[in-house]
């Protein structure tokens, strides 16, 4: 509020440690879905992966958000299909507990249907709470960028 405008920054992660059935609730869900907030902010479009992709980047990114009550001029929508679902499909490939359903069906603009449990269950019980990723290196969007 250093400017006398309200805002709250959201990071990506939150700093503390949960265990249990309250890491399992702030995996699955949080306060706001940032990746919404990044395709509406013009940033990127879901792909088949469940995952913003920017032009640039691909889902190589994490996003944070401050929300205020300052208006800002709206940037336009990405437009355009990033994910090229038919063609493509190496994220569905390298999910080793298939977790993303419902075949190629997606809207960029609102994402997919995921199993969430099955994503977590894996990354914190067969790997121990380290993350996965296959989805994101498999994905050709923004490849030789970083």
């Amino acid at each position: 509020m250093e400017r006398g405008i309200p805002a709250i920054s959201m990071p990506s992660r939150v700093a503390s440690t949960p265990s249990g059935e309250a890491l399992l609730q702030q995996a699955l869900q949080g306060e706001i879905s940032q990746k919404h907030v990044a395709v509406a902010a013009g940033l990127g479009v879901f792909g088949l992966n469940n995952l913003v992709l920017t032009p640039q980047y691909g889902p190589r990114i994490r996003f944070g958000c401050v929300l205020t009550c300052q208006e800002f001029e709206p940037s336009s929508l990405l437009e355009g299909g990033l994910c090229k679902r038919n063609e493509c499909q190496r994220c569905l490939e390298a999910c080793p507990v298939d977790a993303l359903k419902g075949g190629l069906d997606f809207n960029p603009l609102i994402g997919r249907e995921m199993d969430k449990r099955r994503c977590f269950h894996y990354n914190y019980h067969e790997l121990g709470g380290l993350h996965c990723g296959l989805c994101i290196s498999v994905c050709p969007i923004g490849q030789g960028t970083l």
